[in-house]
């Protein structure tokens, strides 16, 4: 346990305000929807999702929903027996980069090349919730 100041917006104004952490889960990752406790500069609750995939070609819809803001993404993927670890933007101008993009009907996980193969995605979102 520890003591952290996190931000909430008080009559408008940013304000930090001590946010003390207790039985925390920000280091539990699942494939199931999670609300860590770890809090936004907007001062919302930071969820966590974690996306596998045995393969994909080009698109892979996610299934997440009532999302304000994506605030990080890692990705870990394993090709010819090598496993390649990015944050979201590392790679850029290379055929090994990965997207989120945000779609019509929620987002996706998208290559750079289309028609690209992805083998053994690991995918970890983290963001807040437009209503919580």
């Amino acid at each position: 346990m520890g003591s952290i100041n996190k931000c909430e917006i008080i009559d408008g104004q940013k304000v930090l305000t001590p946010f003390v952490q207790t039985n925390s889960i920000e280091d539990y990752y699942s494939t199931e929807e999670e609300a860590t406790n770890k809090v936004w500069i907007d001062g919302k609750r930071i969820y966590r999702k974690v996306i596998q995939a045995a393969s994909f070609v080009g698109t892979l819809p996610v299934d997440i929903n009532n999302v304000d803001d994506i605030v990080d993404v890692k990705f870990k993927r394993q090709y010819d027996k090598r496993t390649q670890y990015m944050d979201y933007g590392d790679g850029v101008g290379s055929s090994s980069n990965l997207l989120i993009v945000k779609t019509q009907n929620g987002y996706s996980i998208e290559t750079v090349s289309s028609g690209e193969t992805i083998y053994n995605l690991t995918a970890i979102l983290e963001y807040t919730k437009a209503t919580d």
